[in-house]
């Protein structure tokens, strides 16, 4: 009986038109429950950030997720410190200045040459830490101590590591061959003045920036200790006798050598290959071996002043040099020592200066003038070979003056 009354109510709103809303509202709501059930799939395949903007660009993929969390890199922020609490000595409150970076450029000065300058970049203080002796790697040399290396890399970069005075007693002296080769943490450690002496290859490829750590007032560095060191920026000595061997800093990055009030000797291709080297300026004794500076392709200028003045032969060959002062020094310049410097335009030679070897400025093909003093004596055959628009500017009656009228070279009296 009350499957009839359904029927017969059934038809009756049919009839009258209700029942066609009913038949869209039960429709609508299937529509919305099959639209909620694929909203639900999305949602198990991605997250939408609910404080950003729903974008593609703010949805995370699950599948993106490292399973070790190894690309997360703002995890290093935080640091563990179980391990380093029984080799790391406790660090001070310091203040100490990291060693700046730099972005070096060349510029065209006032004068028509090129000048180097520097954008720092910004770098946070670095703490200091005296190192633990037991990571020192060390052998005995008669009264004194030379470091081998380090037995436990440091493994703070945010810390200046001072190496002690003294291990077990006898003083440390020096660092032995191939020390702290290829080391990437050199350029944070701090040796003390005790140090003169630095062997073979010592540190030749490490992340050195500069001489900073190396105080000492008197160095004896062997061959190739800082060769191919592409991280170094500035080679800065001051008040200082320093001796370096052969090829010492060659194919290295640093951008410029400044030795003030120093005595320098350096051996054989000393700073040779070296492409990034724009200036050179010593005060002081300069003594090259031969080819020290060549086969620098970025050299634009050289400034040695006050002191014996020894130029060896092919000191700066093969490079393009723009300007060349050697002033208020004595001594000499070998043979062929700016061979082939196809842009020198000017070489000044100051009072003291006694001699000039064979060649000295072969097939400088530009040169076009030279400042000779009047304490030459003696100047070599082809000295100006190929630089035919030079002009000698010198005393009347100098050795330069017969020099110039026995070759037709132009001549200015000064």
């Amino acid at each position: 009986m009350k499957y009839k009354i359904g029927c017969i109510t059934a038809m009756l709103l049919i009839c009258t038109g209700c029942g066609e809303k009913l038949f869209e509202s039960a429709q609508n709501s299937t529509d919305q429950y099959w639209q909620d059930e694929d909203e639900m799939s999305e949602e198990t395949e991605a997250w939408v950030d609910p404080f950003g903007d729903i974008s593609s660009e703010n949805t995370i993929e699950r599948e993106s997720y490292p399973s070790d969390f190894s690309d997360f890199s703002h995890y290093d922020d935080f640091e563990d410190d179980s391990d380093t609490e029984e080799t790391t000595a406790p660090v001070t409150e310091s203040t100490t200045q990291a060693p700046k970076e730099t972005d070096t450029t060349t510029v065209m000065s006032e004068s028509g040459l090129p000048e180097e300058t520097e954008t720092s970049v910004t770098t946070k203080p670095m703490r200091t830490a005296d190192v633990p002796k037991d990571w020192l790697d060390c052998e005995n040399s008669g009264s004194g101590v030379f470091l081998m290396g380090f037995l436990t890399k440091p493994d703070r970069t945010d810390t200046l590591w001072k190496l002690p005075e003294k291990v077990n007693g006898k003083a440390l002296c020096g660092i032995s061959r191939q020390g702290f080769r290829d080391a990437d943490y050199a350029d944070c450690l701090r040796f003390p003045e005790t140090v003169t002496r630095i062997g073979d290859y010592a540190f030749a490829a490490s992340d050195l920036t500069n001489m900073e750590p190396f105080p000492a007032k008197i160095l004896q560095v062997g061959d190739y200790a800082f060769t191919d060191c592409k991280k170094m920026q500035k080679i800065i000595l001051s008040d200082a006798r320093v001796q370096l061997g052969d090829e010492c800093f060659s194919g290295s990055w640093a951008a410029s050598l400044a030795a003030e009030k120093c005595s320098l000797t350096m051996g054989e291709n000393c700073f040779s290959d070296m492409p990034k080297l724009i200036k050179v300026s010593v005060s002081g004794d300069f003594q090259t071996g031969k080819g020290c500076f060549s086969d620098c392709k970025a050299l634009k200028t050289v400034s040695v002043t006050g002191g014996k003045a020894d130029i060896g032969e092919y000191a700066f060959s093969n490079t393009p040099l723009e300007r060349a002062d050697i002033v208020e020094c004595s001594g000499s310049l070998d043979d062929l020592a700016f061979y082939n410097c196809r842009k020198l335009v000017s070489l000044t030679l100051g009072e003291g200066i006694t001699s000039l070897g064979y060649g000295v400025c072969y097939d400088c093909t530009v040169l076009k003038e030279v400042h000779l003093p009047g304490s030459l004596k003696h100047i070599g055959e082809d000295c100006f070979a190929n630089a035919e628009s030079v002009t000698i500017y010198a005393p009347e009656a100098s050795a330069a003056h017969d020099f110039a009228v026995k070759n037709g070279i132009r001549f200015c009296s000064e």
